[in-house]
């Protein structure tokens, strides 16, 4: 009954107008919810960083609004509901966004009122230009309709340095494409500079905005019109889940009292959200706490939503080469064909039964059920040709002149075992279960250019760069951290690893020690962007105690700072075997 109370048009305008001035009433926006754009992590308040160098994403959003806007008859305690002008309200919204160089970010937001309706309610004795008696009905929408498109722009001013958070100006414009006689658009052009502050401590995060929306409201027409925006979010992440908690909303600014009872809009949101693969999925819901144009008694908003790295998907696709069984190999469609081959010489004088037609008698035929070599000299009589001798024929061997085994890899039916799949056989590999290049190097061949698992450490024998000072990552590290990632995706065993943070001495020790701790940190973000669970990591900050060389020369100074990549605990039972909590 409270929520009920104070949610409705109220004194927002619509018992003051007079039915020649009801559909110009229409052209309002009535969803309030202005969607965060794709891969920002909230749901309705957007983020202060771009956390990508080249990200796309893209989303879809769902949000059902009850009883956005009702009528009421009267003002103060005395007021009554006359019927809900919109019952109720959902909205799609397609979401696409690019992040560039980790300082800009474009995105797109193209809402559709998807199904509205409403009680078109009606009361007596409102217009004195009409007969007593005589009602005024207020019609209700219904059916789908196009809402105002969202261009917009982030730009960073001020990354985030530790706990000091980040700071944006972001800028978007709605363009008038919605039906402005369905409460899904403005019939005008409307725009909203705003600035975000936010930061990620890791586990958790949070983000303030605050802006003015501009909006012509063609003389007063309109139920609302320029526009105090503010929001704020805070969000904790536990592995694959984070639970978010946002408060949004806006107080109209002119041609009306700010902060007044009918011109504010606030909602609040409580969801979470679970990254699958590549995949986001996120459900939140809450109550409008204002009676606000728009406001609804309760809202519940559903998302999906992907992000990839173009860089890195470009260069999967690469290395790849497309789909394996491009390579037109399939060894049961050979087997076939052979099956259909001609016959060899002498078959027809065979006096033997020869089921296979090769020419060869069955009794003499290694393979009486497939065509294979008549050659009385043949190693393996009746055979298909097999010149390496590992049991699989030429024909459906992709090496034929190489010892292999049969595989469930088309591509590779017939070659020596490849474990890790980087094209030099375990045999000769030096790190057969990590992916690398061939070398001239017996010792290195097939291992990883910069990165290889090395008893209880992942070895990097590139060093992590950061910008002097700071605990933002170069961009020239990132190959790097990608093969560190690569590392973990092919050691599943691998169930905790501790990154630790190192620097010289120079410097406070204490001031140090936080460097390296927030540099570890940046690692462990960084990898859990790029697809690394989060239960198999833990940053560490050790400053300049564990020294590896003198700090006495720059050469030693320079070895001091490092990043190193500690192997606290495997486990057999793969992803099952990751846990929470300290290593164990």
């Amino acid at each position: 009954m409270v929520a009920r109370r104070f949610r409705s048009l109220a004194c927002a305008g619509a018992v003051w107008l007079a039915p020649a001035a009801a559909n110009a009433q229409a052209a309002t926006a009535l969803e309030r919810l202005e969607p965060a754009p794709a891969g920002d992590g909230f749901f309705a308040v957007p983020r202060a960083e771009v956390a990508g160098d080249l990200r796309a994403s893209a989303s879809l959003v769902f949000s059902y609004a009850h009883a956005p806007l009702s009528l009421r008859v009267g003002a103060g305690d005395a007021a009554q509901e006359a019927g809900e002008v919109v019952s109720y309200q959902l909205t799609g919204h397609l979401l696409a966004a690019i992040e560039i160089r980790r300082f800009l970010k474009l995105d797109l937001d193209v809402p559709v009122t998807l199904a509205q309706g409403g009680e078109s309610p009606s009361i007596t004795g409102l217009v004195s230009a009409l007969p007593p008696g005589t009602p005024t009905t207020y019609g209700s929408p219904a059916g789908a309709a196009m809402n105002d498109l969202r261009l917009g722009v982030r730009l960073v001013l001020l990354p985030q340095r530790g706990a000091i958070p980040a700071a944006s100006l972001v800028y978007a414009v709605w363009v008038p494409t919605g039906d402005a006689t369905a409460f899904a658009g403005t019939g005008e052009v409307r725009h909203m500079p705003s600035i975000v502050v936010g930061a990620d401590m890791g586990r958790f995060s949070y983000s303030i905005a605050l802006g003015r929306r501009v909006q012509d409201t063609r003389g007063g027409l309109g139920l609302l019109g320029g526009e105090l925006v503010a929001g704020g979010a805070i969000a904790g992440r536990f592995g694959r889940f984070s639970a978010n908690a946002e408060l949004y909303g806006s107080t109209v600014t002119v041609d009306a009292l700010p902060f007044g009872r009918g011109t504010t809009n606030i909602e609040l949101l409580v969801g979470g959200r679970a990254t699958l693969g590549p995949l986001a999925l996120g459900l939140a819901g809450g109550p409008g706490l204002t009676a606000g144009v728009g406001t609804p008694t309760f809202r519940v908003v559903a998302s999906v939503g992907a992000s990839f790295d173009v860089p890195q998907k470009a260069r999967a696709e690469g290395a790849t080469g497309g789909d394996a069984s491009a390579s037109g190999r399939d060894p049961k469609a050979n087997a076939k064909g052979n099956a259909k081959g001609n016959k060899g010489p002498g078959v027809e004088a065979a006096a033997a039964p020869d089921a296979d037609g090769d020419g060869v008698p069955d009794a003499k035929d290694v393979c009486p059920d497939r065509a294979g070599d008549a050659t009385p000299t043949a190693a393996r009589p009746g055979c298909p040709p097999d010149r390496d001798g590992d049991a699989i024929a030429d024909a459906d061997d992709v090496c034929p002149d190489e010892a292999g085994v049969a595989s469930a890899d088309p591509a590779r039916y017939g070659c020596a075992l490849d474990t890790d799949g980087d094209g030099i056989a375990d045999a000769v590999d030096a790190c057969p279960k990590e992916r690398g290049e061939a070398n001239a190097d017996p010792k290195i061949t097939g291992c990883p250019a910069s990165v290889r698992v090395e008893g209880t450490q992942i070895v990097i024998l590139q060093e992590v760069n950061f910008a002097t000072g700071s605990d933002v990552i170069a961009p020239e590290s990132y190959a790097l951290l990608e093969q560190v990632a690569a590392v973990f995706a092919q050691h599943p065993e691998i169930a905790r690893v501790a990154i630790d943070g190192h620097t010289d001495n120079v410097g406070v020790e204490r001031a140090n020690v936080t460097l390296s701790q927030r540099r570890a940190v940046a690692v462990v973000r960084w990898l859990v962007d790029h697809g690394v669970d989060a239960r198999r990591l833990e940053a560490r900050g050790f400053g300049p105690r564990r020294p590896v060389a003198s700090n006495d020369k720059p050469e030693g100074r320079a070895k001091n700072r490092r990043v190193e990549f500690q192997i606290l605990r495997r486990t057999p039972l793969g992803e099952a075997g990751w846990k929470e909590g300290a290593a164990k």
